[in-house]
């Protein structure tokens, strides 16, 4: 009966590892906890187990069970998150991420998809920001000569002063994104875009950068407005042939590489009123038969 005893404080010294039944009540306080939706308790409870505890056949499967009831979890978030940014609800996607924080901070994969959703969201951010930097640009280029000049007519007025400077480093920062914008739009060959970017991002700010960004776009125009200008021949003698579906292409091509030539619109205009005209004969000419 000594021996008895002996070993079962050793047991117990030991962190209960051996005791019968230890494992089967391990196993049914997380499943319990899972059942009843506190997973990050039953993970908790799981994590504080003695290895030896972790290994029994019980507690095995009731975190097999946890780990498939956080996959769950995790998927159906990361499904209605899509859902809600197809919609362009962000708060309701942030909303959903927020829900399953503790999962996030102690499941790896959960918190991945978790920086990715933040990744997603901070491009959707600069996308929105850029779209609005050239109005912005185009406002702070008129303005600060205005704040100058009202700055120097009030030279103590500290507020002024210090409103100057706070638009004087915007308008560097808004310089230098519109040049970061412009020289990405040169490297695909987007001229027309760069051509909207750097020469506003110069007036902003006429530094080194933006003055060899400027020139490295006069050398890509002469190069783009011959390529344009090529492009606006073919189309016209296509159109001359009456190769109107041909011309049409052309035209396309133009307005994909400059969007905002007027010309090229209107004979695109004209060239679709043609086929317009074109396709309704031929259906009247098809019921007369």
């Amino acid at each position: 009966m000594q021996t008895f005893f002996c070993l079962l404080l050793l047991t117990l010294l030991s962190g209960c590892a051996f005791l019968p039944g230890t494992d089967g009540r391990s196993a049914r306080i997380i499943e319990n906890h899972v059942a009843a939706g506190n997973i990050w308790a039953a993970s908790e409870y799981y994590n504080n187990l003695e290895e030896q505890q972790k290994q029994g056949k019980a507690v095995s499967i009731a975190k097999e069970k946890l780990n498939a009831r956080v996959a769950d979890i995790r998927k159906k978030t990361i499904d209605s998150a899509a859902l809600a940014i197809n919609k362009s609800d962000w708060k309701e996607a942030i909303d959903l991420y927020r829900e399953q924080m503790l999962l996030i901070k102690i499941d790896d994969d959960f918190h991945s998809s978790y920086q990715k959703f933040l990744e997603k969201q901070q491009r959707a951010t600069n996308t929105l920001r850029d779209s609005f930097i050239v109005i912005r640009a185009e406002y702070l280029i008129k303005a600060i000569p205005v704040m100058i000049n009202d700055q120097q007519l009030n030279p103590y007025n500290i507020q002024k002063e210090k409103h100057l400077n706070d638009i004087k480093q915007e308008s560097t920062e808004v310089a230098n994104r519109l040049l970061e914008l412009g020289v990405n739009a040169m490297r695909k060959k987007d001229i027309a875009t760069a051509r909207t970017l750097i020469p506003l991002a110069q007036q902003l700010d006429d530094n080194k950068e933006t003055v060899q960004a400027s020139k490295m776009l006069s050398a890509l125009t002469k190069s783009f407005d011959d390529h344009i200008e090529k492009l606006v021949d073919e189309g016209t003698q296509f159109y001359s042939k009456e190769q109107y579906g041909a011309a049409l292409e052309k035209w396309n091509q133009v307005l994909y590489l400059d969007p905002e030539n007027d010309k090229v619109q209107d004979h695109k205009a004209r060239t679709q009123k043609v086929l317009q005209s074109l396709e309704e004969l031929k259906k009247q000419q098809q019921h007369a038969q």
